[in-house]
This record gives C-alpha cells, structure tokens and sequence, in this order.
C-alpha cells in the first residue's frame, strides 16, 4: 500500500549523481525472530584510565546512554601485590573500577599474571614447579576487590595465552623478553585454569556473595580451535568433581573481508558459537555453556600501517573500524552469541580503535555513533533481508540490516560494510531501497501516525574527521506518515562503509502553521507563519509578544485517551522569552526558554499529559519571563507532538546494586520468595545511617518525560528509613519500611524529569529506623516508572 508522505522535517540529502548499485532490504515487522534480542551495545571493554580531558561529564554521560550491562577489566597481581616486600595494596585500582560503576551493571575481570617468580615458572623449560605463592596472591586480590565491587561477575584467568606469556623486565629480567614468545602449552594453560577454579570455588564459600564468580577462559588472542580443543579435552578428562567452566572466551580480530583463508570476511564468524556447541557436545560437556567473545575488531597491532590492511589513513581506518564493529555484531547476534565485546572504549595507543577524541571531553568518533545506533535498537529482532547480489555470503561485504521492533516503534540498522576498499574505484556503493512489511496496527493504534527518522553515519556525516561540528550522530531525515501496514520508503545513497538507522516512532504531530489549526492571541499580540526551508513543512508560526502574561493558544484534536509526552520543536533567538505550557488551563512542564545567541531550531520535551478523554484541547503557551540576555518575549512554534508513554517496572534482583565505598560497605542478599515479583527480592543489610550506608541501582530510561517513581518493598520489624536520590538530587521525604507485619508495599517517592533518556543511578540511603525498629535493613523488590 503506498503511503503519503506528510509534514517533512529533516529532507535525506540529495542522492549521490554518480552510479550505484543497487540493494533492497525487506524485513517483515510481523515475524519475530528473538523475542529478547541480545544488543552488542551491553557488552564494552574499558582498557584503561582516561585522563580528565577525556573522559570528563560528556564522557560518561555517552556511555550511561548506551546501557552498559557488562563491562570487562583488568587487574595486575604484580600491581597490587610486591613480592619484594610482602605488601599488598589494593587502592591502586580504585579509581579505574569505580569509573566502571558510573555507567555498568556488571565486571567481567580478566586477571593477569603474578609475578613469574611467584608462578613457579623454570623459565628454560617454561614448565609450572610450584603454583602456591601465586595462588595466594590471585585468591587475596580476587577475594578483596570482589568484595569492595559486589558487581563483578566474572573471572577470565589469563590473557591471550596462545600467544606468549607477558614476561616483562620489571618482573624476571634474567628472561627473555615477550618477543621471543613463550608460547605456553594448553597443557601448562590449564594447570593455571585448575588453580583459578579452586580459589574461585574457595572465594564463593566464603564471601557467599549474591552474585556468585564465575569462571572462564582461555582467553586466546584468536578463535583459535586447536588449542581450544586441547583447553576442552583437558577439562573434560579432570576428574575433580569441583572443576567449572563457566563461559569460553576468546578475542577475534581476523575477520576483515581479504577472501582469503586466514581473513575471510565478517560472515565467518556467524558460525563459531555453533561450531563450538558442537565441540561441548561431542565431549559430553554443556553444549550451551555460555561463550564471550572478549575482543573482537579488523585492526590487531600497530595503530597505523598495512598490517593486514592496506595502508589507509587514520580517518579513513576509524570509518571502517566503525562498520566493521557493527557488521560483525550483527553476524554474532545473528548466530547467538552470548556475549560479545566491543573493543575498546578508548585504546590509549591506537586511536583507530577508539570511540571518543583523545583529549576532548566525550567528543564521539564514528565508533561510539556504531554504539549509539545498537543502543536505539529495540528489544525484539524482526526477519529481514538483503537482495541478491548485494551481500556477498562469505565475505561479507555488501549491505547488511539488522531489524527489531518493540511497543515503542521499529528500528533498523543498516551498514554497507566495504572493508578498507575506501580509495577510488574499490569497493561498492549502493542505492538501498526498504520495504518493511506486516507493521502491526497495535504498534500505531489510534495515532494512525508513524515517525520516520534516520541516522548516518559515512565521510561527513556523525564523523569527527569531517570537522568538529560533524561529531555527534546526526538525524539525515526526520517524516511523519500515514499508517500502513507496508511501508516503502525511496532509495538512498550509503557509500562505502556507510552505517544508517531508520526508526519508526508512533506520534501525533500538529503542524502550528496549518490553517487547520485554530489560534488565538493575547489582545494587542500577533502571531503569523514565517516561511522557513528548516522548518517542518517548510514553515512555522512566529508568535509576537511583548509583555509578560501574553499568550498564543492552539485548538489540537488528541485523537485518543492516554499519557503523552509533549514534545515540541521552537525555533530560539535572540528575542525569545520564557514560556509555560498549559492544556485547557492545567500546567505542563515547567518554564521552557527559548532564548539563543544565535537562531536555529530545537527539539524540546515539556512534560507529560495524561487525556481522560479524546476531542479538541486548547494548548496555550503563555509568556512568564525573558532571559536577561533576551531583547525580547516572542517565540517561534513549528510543531507540538504527543508521543504516547507507558509505565515500566525494573526488577532490582536482574540489576546489580552498589553499596557504600569500597572499603565500607554493608552486603546485600537476593532472598526468593514466592509472593515477590518475579521471585525474588534484594535484601540490603545496612548496618546503621549515614552517607555511606546506602544501595544504588542503575536503570536505562528509554524515554524522556515526567515519571512518579514508586518502591516496591516488604515491611517488618527490622526496617530502617530511607531517603531516595535520583541522579544525586533528593526526591520525595524520608521513607519508612517499620511495619508489625511483613507485607509488600508499594510506596511513591515523587515525580522526576527525565530531559534525555539514558542510564540513572536510583540510590536510597539510609537516614535513620523507627524508634520500635531493631534494624536498619531494606527489603527492595522493584522501582516502577509511571507516567
């Protein structure tokens, strides 16, 4: 069914004049492919201490916005631990694991070698002699930070063992440097494995923490399968009944797309999680034991240079880097991968693996853009395709799409990933035409409106290297559509190792030009439709004011019941004023200033609006104040749009509390229990009250808008009182989890304004207990969002 397009905001640049292939990609929004779609945005690698030009507010705040579920990290035995003198000093990585606490729910932690004096190593044979000092170091170290950072969750023993032991001079200078590459035997590798699994056996009796360790390896610097097939025949022939493996790892850097035997392309490795199953199975081992593919890029080695890669400018790599990330992210979701990790946040000393700027706070390459687009996927993966002939099977190259859907819209992500066949005449480019067919009517129900937007990233657009201003994602096109169950959108121009997202949204959207629209001024005032190229619908209503209390008002028909966020685009400068919103005389929002130095268009949210009934609703924007800097209270309104909300619910059992400092803290417990939701519930011990004794949880807010944020708890006799922070500001009063009877409550804290979506931190911290309470403890079942 064709559909008419309405009210065009941001026009796709015009398509490229020269000739380009041609690809369709056809998804089918009504077949449901994985119900719970496990996104590459959750998995980063953060490699090392950012100095504070980089990683600064913006910094973080980026990576909150991808929602982080786990992130991996490294600890250094011969750092904590001097075996000269005997000290341990645990401090030194503090800094580095509570960067990891701003923005992840969980820690993988690769640990490193001890010194090799104290691994027993005969450094002529290479052969273990006695493992015990540094079995006691791993376990001390281990055993400490696990219990000043509750959220690590997994141990990866080594790194890269297949490639040679990291024998650096500071440690044994009599022994040959890494470069003559002692190599240790998967035999020698899992005489280390069988100590790792009994210290992390010996930890979690002790600690019985709420989230046990895990333990995997090995680790290999590449999918290596013939020492992963010794690693696996020399666990399945232990015989210790308390050995574990509990997830495979490995690094994967040779998927580049040469064609050739050792770098085929990106399609090979689909395969490798199934390829692996197999092996567990034929060995009588779990064959779905949990993988991690713990790096995984095209560029190993040196920053620059034609180490397996043609000799390419730095700009020209970090492009293809891009497409590359998020080509094979597509291919290990495809083919089930448990969890595989982006590498790397920020390198250090290859900045064509990075995701920001060095030296520029949170200032994004085309990287962090690939991560930004995974993030804004949804939660379900939908059937899509490519066109025959414009995706090449086994190397990979040509146009890929990955396509999910959830209750909040549809998002496809699309790369035309062409290696670093980047050079003129290399390569191919491509026309994509989408067809997207079975979009469910409940999606739109009542709106009967479908927001088209579109992202790019290519040379110019969302690429640092193009110019500062260019850094950030950029939105290439922005529509708003009839609904229809097929919806065909024109072909447009991905060149080489393009990345582009195209999300459908359901809104109502109120061009304020229309002459549909009835409006009416304050008396003395005026209000007229300026032309505007930049302007949605080529146009926006110019309200001019002079005073406070002036107002414009607009008569818009809500076709349907429901909670709304009410977003609207403005146009600032430097005449504007303060506006209040109100909706048939009730407040929206707060105060919104429209005052800028300079003129340019802006999307702005309100607040949230609940309609008990459909009809006209008069939505009058009335001036409050100007800023100082203002010359005057006029404003310019292209559209109001109301995007409908819904409530969601986070169990605090499935995310991974934080407590106190890491050198105080009180433990929690997940207690099960029938009668909670989702069976189980966190239990927080605190000791006393004060700044320290408090819980903390991360939760990813998809939408902007007013929510109230309710607790949900169980009471008795042992509760303290405590005071909710959302984002290190205090919400609501005091709380108090004292009752007779233990019985679930579900308690509203207050209403909170959420500006942009991303990771929040909820912390509740305890300010004192009931004068007939015996205890200080929480009992948390969940946090719930209404709005």
């Amino acid at each position: 069914m064709a559909l008419a397009l309405l009210v065009p905001l941001v026009q796709a640049a015009p398509e490229k004049a020269e000739a380009a292939n041609a690809a369709t990609v056809t998804v089918n929004a009504g077949s449901i492919v994985d119900s719970s779609m496990n996104n590459p945005s959750w998995y980063l690698n953060q490699s090392g201490l950012k100095s504070a030009s980089t990683a600064g507010p913006s910094y973080w705040e980026n990576l909150k916005n991808s929602d982080t579920r786990y992130v991996r990290a490294w600890f250094k035995p011969t750092k904590y631990y001097n075996r000269t003198t005997g000290v341990y000093n645990y401090d030194y990585q503090n800094s580095y694991m509570e960067q990891l606490g701003k923005y992840a729910q969980r820690i993988i932690l690769n640990v490193d070698q001890c010194d090799q004096a104290d691994m027993g190593f005969n450094p002529s044979t290479m052969t273990i002699t006695n493992s015990t000092a540094c079995r006691n170091v791993l376990k001390n170290g281990i055993k400490e930070y696990k219990k000043r950072y509750p959220q690590i969750e997994y141990i990866e023993a080594f790194n890269e063992p297949d490639k040679d032991w990291d024998i650096e001079t500071y440690e044994m200078p009599a022994v040959p440097p890494k470069s003559s590459g002692y190599a240790p035997s998967p035999k020698l590798y899992y005489e280390w494995y069988k100590v790792f699994y009994s210290v992390i056996n010996e930890i979690n009796a002790e600690l019985n923490p709420p989230i046990p360790l895990k333990l995997g390896g090995p680790a290999l610097g590449f999918y290596n399968t013939t020492y992963i097939d010794a690693f696996l025949n020399a666990y399945r022939d232990d015989t210790n009944p308390n050995k574990r493996l509990d997830f495979i790892s490995y690094h994967q850097y040779r998927q580049r797309g040469t064609g050739v035997a050792e770098n085929p392309g990106p399609a090979a490795v689909k395969n490798e999680r199934s390829i692996l199953e197999t092996k567990l199975t034929n060995r009588g081992l779990d064959p779905q034991t949990k993988v991690f593919v713990t790096e995984y890029g095209v560029f190993p080695g040196p920053a620059t240079g034609p180490k397996g890669h043609s000799d390419n400018t730095q700009a020209q790599d970090q492009l293809t880097q891009a497409a590359a990330m998020a080509t094979t992210g597509m291919y290990y979701v495809e083919g089930g991968m448990t969890m595989p990790m982006h590498w790397t946040i920020d390198h250090g000393d290859n900045p064509r693996k990075d995701m920001f700027v060095d030296g520029l706070d949170g200032v994004p390459l085309p990287y962090y853009n690939v991560l930004k687009m995974q993030s804004m996927l949804k939660t379900s993966r939908i059937a899509s395709s490519t066109s025959a002939g414009a995706l090449n099977a086994t190397t990979g190259l040509g146009v890929h799409s990955l396509a999910t859907r959830d209750d909040s819209g549809i998002a496809v992500m699309f790369v035309n990933y062409q290696w670093d066949q980047i050079a003129a005449g290399q390569g191919m480019d491509y026309n994509v035409t989408t067809t997207i067919n079975n979009i469910p009517a409940s999606l739109f129900s009542g709106s009967r409106k479908m927001r088209l937007e579109r992202y790019q990233i290519d040379n110019t657009n969302s690429n640092y290297n193009s110019g500062a201003a260019n850094a950030p994602l950029k939105k290439i096109e922005d529509v708003v559509l009839d609904y229809s169950s097929t919806l065909t959108r024109p072909s447009f121009y991905m060149g080489k190792n393009t990345i582009t997202l195209m999300v459908l949204t359901p809104v109502h959207r109120y061009e304020l030009e229309s002459s549909a629209i009835a409006k009416t001024v304050s008396s003395g005032d005026s209000q007229t439709n300026v032309s505007d190229a930049a302007a949605s619908g080529g146009a926006f209503n110019k309200f001019d004011s002079n005073a406070v209390g002036d107002y414009v008002e607009y008569t818009l028909n809500v076709p349907q019941t429901g909670t709304y966020a009410v977003m609207a685009r403005v146009k600032k400068g430097a005449d504007r004023g303060k506006f209040e919103l109100t909706v048939d005389g009730a407040i929206v929002g707060s105060w919104k200033d429209l005052y800028a130095a300079d003129q340019g268009f802006e999307e702005i949210y309100i607040g949230n609006k609940y309609f008990g009934a459909a009809g006209s609703k008069k939505f009058r924007l009335t001036v409050k104040d100007r800023n100082a800097a203002s010359s005057g209270y006029s404003a310019g309104f292209d559209f109001i749009e109301l995007v409908p909300r819904s409530a969601v619910t986070y169990e605090l059992e499935q995310l991974s509390p934080q407590v106190g400092i890491p050198t105080q803290q009180d433990p929690y417990y997940f207690i099960s229990d029938t009668t909670a939701s989702g069976g189980k519930f966190v239990k927080y011990a605190a000791t006393g009250a004060g700044a320290n004794n408090n819980i903390r949880f991360l939760i990813h807010v998809k939408e902007a808008g007013e929510y109230k944020l309710y607790v949900s708890g169980k009471t008795y006799t042992t509760r303290g009182k405590y005071q909710v922070y959302v984002d290190g500001a205090a919400l609501g009063g005091v709380q108090d989890q004292y009752a007779t009877t233990e019985a679930y409550a579900d308690t509203l804290i207050g209403k909170v304004v959420f500006d942009k979506p991303g990771v929040k931190e909820i912390k509740l911290q305890i300010t004192g207990k009931n004068s007939a309470s015996t205890g200080y403890d929480l009992s948390l079942d969940t946090l719930r969002l209404e709005p």
